[in-house]
């Protein structure tokens, strides 16, 4: 009641739309050994079972009965006559204190529920509104990005990829999808979320908890790891630098995986040494653990003044270099 009674007024219309408690079932036998019936609780639908006085209670006049008076029985929850209960609910329900009350009741969920088509509370319900219908939408974006990507299929080709796969995918399957449908037709033109760059993004974002998910082991538990890394000129010439994590799990055996797909503006031992270490700490690894590395023969990877490997030994001494080929 105190809780009631404290409530802001939508606290207040949400407690009485709740309406009565009918949680207890079990009922406590008086020194008539009657008890209080179940059945009550259909017959009369403002009664309710009080567990601490072993009574029967009046869920409206226990909240908005003003003051206390002679015949106050169902307010203080302490009804316990179960032979004469029916003719006892019966007079209150046929009362002034008892109707006032629950007329009141119903006043304080209708002004809520008047309140509710103001035009703030319209206001906020549209936004939560969009805001529940774009959830949906870029849910079922993210779906569609990692189904191609799990595929290892391409998103686009040359330009925005108006004709790739990722719009052809979306396009056919969008009158399948009434989520999609809806979120697609209300997106304002510049903020379809179908452009190159929301691709990418969205590509990333899954890159990063991908990523996240299986270094895990190696930050929570320090592991110590070692690191692979190689670079290539892809087919439109840019520098590509590929960078793996290998670390030993729980059992004992090796784990390797590629963490890193990165753009490189320079293949110097310095730039690419710089570019590791940058890595490593933007995924949350510490060089402290760093304890290997492995690169090509190369003499900007393996040269023992100006290579990556020397340039990783002077700040990570215990990364012992290992050629590979």
């Amino acid at each position: 009641m105190a809780n009631f009674s404290g409530s802001s007024r939508s606290g207040k219309a949400d407690i009485l739309r709740n309406g009565p408690n009918r949680n207890v079932v079990n009922f406590v036998k008086n020194h008539e050994n009657r008890s209080f019936q179940s059945s009550w609780y259909d017959r009369y639908k403002w009664v309710e079972f009080n567990a601490e006085t072993s009574g029967a209670q009046c869920f409206y006049c226990k909240l908005l009965k003003p003051v206390a008076s002679k015949n106050d029985e169902f307010r203080a929850g302490m009804v316990q006559n179960w032979r004469k209960f029916v003719e006892k609910a019966n007079q209150h329900e046929q009362s002034m204190e008892h109707k006032r009350c629950y007329a009141d009741a119903e006043e304080i969920i209708a002004a809520e529920a008047r309140m509710d088509d103001t035009l703030p509370a319209k206001l906020t319900k549209a936004s939560d509104q969009e805001k529940e219908r774009n959830r949906r939408g870029i849910r079922i974006m993210f779906s569609i990005v990692r189904w191609l990507a799990t595929q290892n299929i391409a998103f686009r080709g040359n330009g925005d990829g108006a004709d790739g796969n990722f719009r052809s995918f979306v396009e056919t399957f969008r009158p399948f999808m009434p989520d999609l449908d809806i979120f697609l037709a209300a997106c304002p033109k510049n903020a379809t979320y179908m452009s190159w760059k929301i691709q990418n993004e969205l590509i990333q974002i899954i890159d990063l908890l991908v990523v996240d998910e299986m270094l895990k082991p190696i930050i929570r538990d320090k592991k110590p790891f070692s690191v692979i890394m190689d670079e290539t000129t892809d087919s439109s010439t840019k520098l590509q630098v590929a960078i793996s994590v290998r670390y030993t799990n729980s059992n004992g055996t090796p784990e390797e995986h590629l963490v890193a797909m990165i753009e490189a503006v320079s293949s110097t031992g310095e730039a690419l040494s710089n570019l590791l270490l940058e890595t490593l700490q933007q995924l949350g690894l510490t060089s402290d653990q760093l304890v290997g590395q492995g690169y090509d023969g190369g003499s900007n990877m393996r040269g023992d003044i100006n290579g990556v490997q020397s340039r990783i030994r002077a700040k990570c001494p215990q990364a012992l270099y290992t050629w590979c080929w």
